[in-house]
């Protein structure tokens, strides 16, 4: 699966896990607050792993 489709669905997924959880009653700041540390975690950990999948193997 190319990085782009990868990071749209796990984005998407967080975004419909956070709205289910808003429609459920949780409050908005909460999720916002949740929305913005799980996005950005999830993006960096794909980042890293596309760098370390594209690194030329140690010797």
């Amino acid at each position: 699966m190319k990085p782009k489709a990868k990071a749209i669905l796990i984005n998407s997924s967080i975004v419909a896990a956070l709205i289910y959880q808003y429609w459920k009653g949780t409050p908005f700041s909460i999720i916002v607050i949740t929305g913005i540390l799980l996005l950005v975690v999830a993006n960096l950990s794909m980042m890293f792993a596309a760098k370390k999948r594209s690194a030329p193997p140690a010797k």
